[in-house]
């Protein structure tokens, strides 16, 4: 039996006279990707669909739900716009900014699934899975290549005794002023100081070898600066700091740079 179907003085789709009262209550007028009408020019010889706005490629099911949701506004005549990544901001969401504190719908929120994982209600999708080696050096590599990779601009930094060196980004440019005081005889290593690297073994069982940045003659200690951890460097320093419990290393994150930058009256 054919259904008879009627518009909606809302959002212009057609509904069931069975339904249309129901539906035009909670319409809210909001663009529906069943109501944009997909372009045979968009079609291209890969028989993919190409998007008006942006030019990405989906098939005839997706280009649709593709324009609905990233280059329509909230008005019903599909006025296109960009999204955040494209630098225009689009209307905020409801919870975006609000804690527990300031808001009761997201306390409530976070009540109901503490209390639906601790009755076993839902479970993390993750919980009794582990990572493959694969997985694992997969994860490390966007994480790293995400934060540059550790990798940092590089300076030219000249010592009290004339000698130019090369540091890498800004933490060890300000702890070097730091060693400046400390130790005039200060050495920056790198990867061909092989008699300052050690060897440690990952939790894979591969062996690799690690070079500290800094050395310090004067006080016989070696130093690795840290603004940030990335990827798994931390579990690194572990291993590195436990097989070899005879190397004087010291690790200088952010807390001691800023003492010690204190303590010799260094302005940042």
């Amino acid at each position: 039996m054919k259904r008879t179907k009627v518009k909606c003085g809302k959002c212009g789709r057609f509904i069931t006279v069975s339904n249309i009262h129901k539906h035009e209550n909670s319409c809210t007028g909001l663009p529906n990707k069943n109501t944009i009408t997909i372009n045979d020019l968009w079609r291209q010889s890969n028989g993919l669909y190409q998007c008006p706005f942006c030019g990405k490629h989906f098939t005839r099911m997706g280009i649709s739900t593709h324009i609905w949701r990233t280059h329509t506004d909230t008005g019903r005549n599909f006025k296109p716009i960009l999204n955040h990544r494209r630098g225009v901001d689009l209307p905020d969401i409801w919870n975006k900014g609000k804690t527990k504190e300031s808001d009761a719908r997201v306390r409530q929120m976070g009540e109901t699934i503490s209390r639906k994982l601790k009755n076993g209600e839902i479970k993390p999708s993750f919980l009794g899975k582990h990572h493959t080696a694969a997985s694992k050096e997969k994860i490390s590599g966007k994480l790293s290549r995400n934060n540059n990779g550790g990798r940092c601009k590089w300076f030219s930094f000249t010592k009290q005794n004339g000698d130019t060196v090369k540091l890498q980004g800004t933490w060890e440019v300000r702890f070097a002023k730091i060693l400046e005081k400390i130790d005039s005889e200060w050495k920056k290593l790198g990867v061909n100081n092989t008699a300052d690297s050690v060897i440690w073994i990952d939790d894979d069982g591969k062996s690799h070898t690690y070079t500290p940045d800094f050395y310090s003659p004067k006080l016989n200690k070696y130093y690795e600066t840290k603004g940030y951890w990335w990827g798994n460097d931390k579990r690194k320093m572990e291993l590195v700091i436990q097989q070899n419990p005879t190397l004087p290393l010291e690790i200088v994150q952010k807390k001691e740079l800023i003492y010690l930058e204190n303590f010799y009256g260094l302005v940042v």
